[in-house]
């Protein structure tokens, strides 16, 4: 569509950034809207991975065992919400049922235990089938009334977990059903799977490196060592093909080393999170230049008053964010920017008489009401609009006025500065003569009959040429900064 922001090319190199690090940081400044380009990241690069995102903002009030279970937790929401797995599967319900089970009975059992150990030298063995044979009686029972769906085990789970306690070491039976899924999800799908932690920035500075440390644990899989020889070596805990850590990597820099000091080494902590250099993304720029091409003007002609008003309308947005969140109206705004003018034709004046006898006028209807249309739209002032410009800006914006100068020195104008100090006059098909001082320069023009009348024949006048004036050594003279404030102010009681 063509109100879709292009950022085809991002997506690509970000994806070779992807395929050649299983650690890697996607950098971008708040509002600079990473979350539209991780969206369409995740649309376009869906069919080679799966990407399970959390967002670790609430962890700060949590302590770091609880950390942990919360990380759990919120994988396994996320694998929840994929197709990519069949939940019915009984290998994962009896790993649950018997967790409960043990989380339950937990007490029981270790006195099963003691008890074995207290009277040891007599039946040993008797009694250690008697405790085996009631514990699998009791096992059985409890299977029996647990519904055996994946489905209602993990949210038995989820419902019970305000209780659960995590630490550095710990593989459970839930731990090991999300690397189970995320194993089953990959050799399946044939897709890789990604962990992406989003939001880094939102969490107080005061807790970053606390949280960030927690995530950390799970990159080494040194401790693992049943898993390690029942799936070999995994990266991380859970068995991600990668992990991505989104956040602005500067202010993370500078957090680090205002809490630890300058000569901190920053670069070998945040190692661990990356194995390259971040990631380093902006929309703004992107952005802006789609807004610039939105503009429904000659940006060959006018490049000063396209980009002007590219860079008012990127301020008038808080930030990137807030513009995609708009793209639509702003596109409209942009395209659409001639439904509030009223058409009419400027009265005649005593320039529109030619030395033919035939009456020549301009229309409401023209590039510079389009201009001011979109001005209102956006809520820019025509003062904030001239402010502080280059002559450039003013030597194209004359250009730009072009034919509608004609009514300007019949403007009633009080101020001495912006008084006109020309006039035009021989209007024919297709030249005007602007005359002041003892200067005459012909400038051409293009007018259109629209009355077919022999006797009240009628012209509209639909461009002016006015570039000799615009680089004439005159031109500050005939055009001060106010003139052009004036005929756009005059021009805006055309808009509604």
């Amino acid at each position: 569509m063509s109100d879709i922001i292009p950022i085809d090319s991002e997506i690509t190199t970000f994806s070779d950034y992807l395929n050649n690090n299983c650690r890697g940081i996607l950098s971008a400044r708040f509002g600079d809207g990473k979350s539209f380009f991780l969206n369409e990241v995740k649309k376009q690069l869906s069919d080679k991975y799966l990407f399970l995102t959390i967002y670790p903002v609430n962890y700060q009030v949590a302590e770091n065992k609880d950390i942990f279970e919360y990380i759990k937790r919120d994988i396994l929401l996320q694998i929840l919400m994929t197709s990519e797995i069949d939940f019915s599967d009984e290998k994962y319900g009896f790993s649950l049922r018997l967790w409960r089970f043990f989380n339950q009975n937990g007490k029981d059992l270790v006195s099963d235990i003691v008890s074995l150990i207290a009277s040891s030298l007599a039946n040993i063995p008797q009694d250690a089938i008697k405790v085996f044979r009631d514990n699998i009686a009791k096992f059985k029972d409890f299977s029996k009334k647990a519904n055996s769906s994946q489905s209602d085990s993990i949210e038995s789970y989820l419902d019970e977990f305000a209780s659960q306690k995590g630490g550095i070491y710990e593989f459970d039976p839930i731990s090991r059903i999300i690397y189970q899924l995320i194993t089953d999800i990959k050799e399946n799908s044939g897709k890789q799977v990604i962990l992406v932690i989003e939001d880094m920035d939102r969490i107080d500075p005061a807790h970053i490196f606390r949280i960030l440390n927690v995530f950390s644990a799970h990159w080494d899989m040194q401790d693992y060592s049943e898993q390690k020889l029942a799936y070999g070596n995994p990266l991380n805990k859970y068995n991600f093909d990668k992990i991505l850590l989104v956040c602005h990597f500067q202010n993370i820099r500078n957090i680090f080393h205002h809490l630890y000091g300058e000569r901190t080494d920053f670069t070998g902590y945040i190692h661990k999170f990356s194995s390259s250099t971040p990631y380093e993304y902006s929309l703004n720029d992107v952005i802006e230049e789609w807004v610039l091409q939105k503009i429904p003007f000659s940006k060959d002609t006018f490049p000063a008053i396209c980009e002007r008003l590219a860079d008012l309308i990127m301020r008038k947005y808080e930030n990137c964010e807030n513009i995609i969140t708009n793209i639509r109206h702003i596109t409209n705004f942009l395209i659409q920017s001639d439904y509030n003018i009223r058409k009419e034709d400027i009265p005649p004046y005593s320039w529109q008489n030619g030395y033919n006898g035939y009456n020549y006028y301009i229309s409401t209807y023209n590039q510079v009401t389009h201009l001011l249309c979109i001005l209102k739209n956006f809520g820019i002032s025509i003062n904030e609009f001239l402010d502080s410009q280059t002559d450039l800006f003013y030597y194209q914006l004359c250009q730009f006025i072009g034919q509608c100068w004609l009514i300007y020195p019949q403007l009633n104008i009080d101020s001495d500065s912006s008084k006109c100090k020309f006039r035009f006059s021989n209007c024919n098909d297709d030249t005007i003569i602007c005359e002041w001082d003892n200067y005459y320069q012909p400038l051409q023009c293009k007018s259109t009959k629209v009355n077919p009348n022999p006797v009240t024949q009628q012209f509209e006048i639909k461009w002016m040429q006015m570039d000799t004036l615009s680089y004439s050594p005159h031109f500050k003279e005939l055009f001060p900064k106010q003139s052009f404030e004036t005929i756009l102010s005059f021009l805006e009681d055309f808009i509604y």
